[in-house]
């Protein structure tokens, strides 16, 4: 799910999103729920934080395997922001840092990938990965 979907003009918008995104995952146990860009679920169009959000956004990852399934779901949040809202983050259960990859690290990665499909020498994973930063 991407985030930038579930923004709304009202906090009560966004709760609704939010709820209907998660339960809808749930329908689909065992699964993984990607909420991509979760910053901006907490955050008010004055860029504060809503509160009111992330107490709904906690309450439903605090219950999302409360609801009789025998199966788990799990939901994991991304964000490409660095200082992210403390409420926010403590809403999940665990989190990981991690640094974006220096160009060469790219260059390996996909030297890496590239190794299964059937590619031409002219491919640069050097011109690649300057382009991927």
């Amino acid at each position: 799910v991407n985030c930038h979907e579930l923004v709304g003009e009202i906090s009560a918008v966004v709760e609704a999103r939010l709820k209907n995104k998660i339960e809808r995952g749930m329908t689909y146990a065992p699964c993984v729920i990607l909420l991509k860009n979760i910053h901006l679920v907490g955050k008010e169009r004055e860029a504060s934080e809503d509160s009111r959000v992330i107490h709904t956004l906690a309450n439903l990852l605090k219950n999302v395997n409360n609801y009789g399934s025998a199966w788990p779901v799990v939901v994991i949040g991304t964000t490409s922001e660095k200082k992210s809202s403390s409420d926010l983050v403590t809403s999940f259960l665990h989190t990981v840092h991690m640094d974006a990859p220096t160009e060469v690290e790219r260059s390996l990665l996909l030297q890496d990938l590239l190794t299964v499909c059937n590619v031409g020498n002219d491919v640069s994973t050097r011109f690649l990965a300057q382009r991927t930063a």
